[in-house]
């Protein structure tokens, strides 16, 4: 449902123009139900008195051209476009359209139901038939998608994790039981929650073990395990996984307990459960997964109107929106859709039948109306999604159904997002089944949540280390309560699912294929990423620093910030390598893991080095002045110099300062303790700078630890290796 102002936005063929007055009507407009202004008004400060514009857009983020945005001031709502028979608009339709002209004029924040029949929905997302809503989705996902396959061929037959929770049912209550002393048939589900700051719920230790075995009272569990086990109740899964009521949380043994269950149970646990019940709303176990909700703000939001805003471009010319003669053709001309409107008068009376082309189908656009709500992008925002954690979880089930603030959704291996909104009505004015399949449409915001199982080509190993890439920076930009243990073990499931299909060696974080291009990691901006002042990886490893890390100069290196890496011309092959890696020596805290917590690491590396003192305090001569190096540039982290050789050299540190304000020195206040160490040259034009290294600084042991990285606008090895005394060649070990 929308107001009479955002209905006319689609009724007109501008591309611009004004919305509401000022912020109270927006609000205004919300709250009469209007889904736009509902979606505006979230960012929106208490009283803005301007006019507010708007704009529709193509968007280079979509990945299919059926999408354009709606942005309003620095709101943006997602339209998908359709053609759909002229028929198919709803009875009345017109005269809807003449109120909404005539409520401009007298009241433009109303917002009229429309001709649509509204769908039955609960209030409640705990409500019976929202389960069965989602017992629908997983019966659908069982029979007719290759989830399913890949989920039995990976499956270990007869396997289940070491202990499970039987969710129990009228005839009896929770239990906790184990593949050592029960028979366990059937299938599970996992959970995936939230702890809380200070948990204070019931957990499994050594000396209650028993007790729980013989049963659960479902009144000492928080409201989050309850609403899971009922939920599993209602879907007809016997058992359901919870952390912290399967692993030992305390007493002897529990220290092996938790080892056992990262070193590879926890992965097995994930990806051979039935589903993933994840719990997004709740920030801890007692808040609970269900939530009211207003059921009027998920209905159907379609306009049906004969323009097009746009027309696509470099796509086949079946495109949704490509230009149809009966594009501009007004509605008033469509009440009666018997005969194509351009059809009249095109072809001879006298003509005989057999000889007349087959009239096209009347056809008009419509568009469905969406939000970021609507899309997975609003599970980043919510609890769960800035738990690292769940990350892994996330990834590995092969299903997730997600609790939201005021809706169930789905993911699944072949199926991107489904949600009570994107419902999958194959009857429906349009075919919104599309939103939720990888293969179909789909929007930037529309993250893949789930690791394909399919073996990779040898042609394809660059893309699964750009994917990897992709990976770290979403786990990195998540929150960890005890980083200094967990960082790596956290991410140790989608570690080694990578290290199979790449089939390289991992050392604390990276992929020894991938190095030394894999070491150019940077470090995030906002909030800023600082190393950890405890050791848990080595400073050439990502999983030294706090915070999102990012692998923008990788990209650039190997082609993929251009687009496609064969199209770009890029890659490790047009690279020129002047680094070279020897030795990677890691100790862990659990040998029989290498995926998990570091007690020690080292690499040693052999390439061209220069002191950073003599780099930025070289002069020179150009155009017969004399020339010396100068700061052109500097931020908290970054900073661009430009070298009395004439090098123009961006300097992005791991760690903010301190920028030094004497002698124009932008590196700390010892900059001899500072080296450059070459790492590459590119070989293609796409990449602006033409060297890009690492910045060293030395330990009182000999050892170096990373600082930073650089890239330089020229060779640097080509322009200093005349300069005596500051190129050489060096063999370094950085811890």
């Amino acid at each position: 449902m929308l107001c009479a102002v955002c209905m006319s936005i689609f009724q007109s063929s501008e591309l611009s123009g004004d919305h509401h007055q000022n912020s109270r009507d927006v609000r205004t407009a919300a709250s009469n139900g209007c889904r736009i202004c509902q979606e505006v008004g979230k960012l929106f400060p208490p009283e803005y008195p301007d006019r507010l514009p708007y704009r529709l857009n193509k968007h280079r983020a979509w990945v299919n051209n059926d999408f354009i945005e709606l942005r309003i001031l620095w709101k943006s709502v997602f339209i998908h476009v359709s053609r759909v028979p002229v028929a198919s608009i709803p009875h009345g339709y017109h005269d809807f359209l003449d109120s909404v002209k005539a409520d401009l004029k007298s009241d433009p924040c109303i917002v009229r139901r429309g001709c649509l029949k509204e769908r039955p929905m609960a209030s409640n997302t705990g409500d019976v038939s929202v389960a069965a809503l989602a017992k629908g989705w997983l019966d659908g996902c069982k029979r007719g998608h290759k989830c399913e396959q890949m989920l039995q061929a990976r499956r270990l037959p007869g396997w289940f994790p070491s202990r499970l929770v039987q969710v129990g049912d009228c005839q009896g209550p929770p239990r906790l039981v184990t593949r050592e002393k029960h028979l366990i048939e059937g299938t599970y589900a996992s959970l995936s929650h939230c702890w809380g700051e200070n948990p204070k719920f019931l957990t499994l230790t050594t000396s209650n073990l028993e007790e729980l075995c013989q049963e659960i009272p479902l009144t000492s569990l928080p409201a989050s395990f309850r609403d899971a086990i009922l939920t599993c109740q209602r879907l007809g899964i016997p058992y359901l996984w919870i952390d912290s009521l399967c692993i030992l949380q305390s007493g002897p043994g529990s220290e092996s307990d938790w080892l056992f269950h990262v070193s590879g149970e926890m992965s097995r646990i994930y990806s051979f459960c039935e589903l993933n019940i994840a719990i997004d709303v709740a920030a801890s176990p007692e808040e609970g997964a269900f939530r009211l909700r207003d059921p009027t703000y998920l209905q159907d939001c379609y306009v049906w109107t004969p323009h097009t805003h746009f027309r696509s471009s470099g796509t086949p010319s079946s495109s949704l929106l490509a230009d149809s003669p009966n594009t501009s053709t007004p509605f008033s001309d469509m009440k009666h859709p018997e005969r194509h409107p351009d059809d009249q008068g095109s072809h001879s009376p006298s003509a005989p039948d057999s000889c007349l082309p087959p009239s096209p189908t009347p056809t008009v656009n419509l568009y469905t109306i969406l939000t970021q709500g609507d899309l997975n992008e609003d599970l980043w925002y919510l609890p769960l999604g800035r738990r690292a954690w769940a990350f892994q979880e996330l990834l590995l089930s092969p299903r997730t159904l997600h609790f939201q603030s005021d809706r169930i959704s789905w993911q699944c291996e072949e199926r991107g997002h489904l949600s009570e909104y994107l419902h999958h009505d194959p009857n429906g004015p349009s075919s919104r089944a599309r939103f939720g399949t990888k293969s179909g449409s789909k929007l930037y915001f529309q993250i893949q949540y789930n690791l394909e199982e399919s073996e990779i080509l040898d042609e394809e190993v660059a893309g699964s280390r750009d994917s990897f890439y992709q990976r770290v920076f979403q786990y990195t930009s998540r929150q960890l309560s005890h980083p200094d243990k967990d960082k790596l073990v956290a991410f140790s499931a989608v570690a080694r699912h990578y290290a199979r299909l790449l089939g390289e060696e991992y050392h604390a974080g990276v992929f020894g294929g991938t190095m030394p291009i894999g070491l150019m990691w940077n470090a995030g901006r906002v909030p800023p990423a600082v190393r950890t002042r405890g050791y848990r990886a080595p400073s050439w490893s990502w999983a030294s620093q706090n915070g999102a890390v990012y692998f923008h100069v990788i990209s650039e290196l190997e082609g993929w910030y251009w687009g496609d890496l064969r199209a770009a011309g890029g890659g490790v092959d047009r690279l020129t390598l002047l680094a070279t890696v020897e030795v990677v020596k890691v100790e862990l805290v659990d040998e029989t893991n290498r995926f998990g917590q570091v007690k020690a690491a080292s690499l040693t590396m052999k390439g061209p080095v220069l002191c950073w003192r003599d780099v930025i305090a070289r002069c020179g001569e150009r155009d017969g002045k004399r020339v010396t190096a100068h700061r052109i540039d500097s931020e908290e982290y970054d900073a661009f110099v430009r070298t009395g050789e004439g090098a123009k050299i961006k300097i992005i540190a791991d760690e903010p300062g301190p920028w030094s304000g004497n002698n124009r020195v932008p590196w700390g206040k010892k900059p001899q303790r500072v080296f450059m160490m070459v790492v590459a040259n590119p070989d293609y034009t796409n990449f602006a700078a033409r060297s890009a290294g690492l910045f060293l600084r030395p330990l009182d042991d000999g050892t170096f630890v990373r600082l930073g990285i650089w890239k330089a606008d020229m060779d640097i090895t080509e322009r200093y290796k005349a300069v005596e005394g500051v190129l050489t060649e060096r063999t370094v070990v950085i811890v």
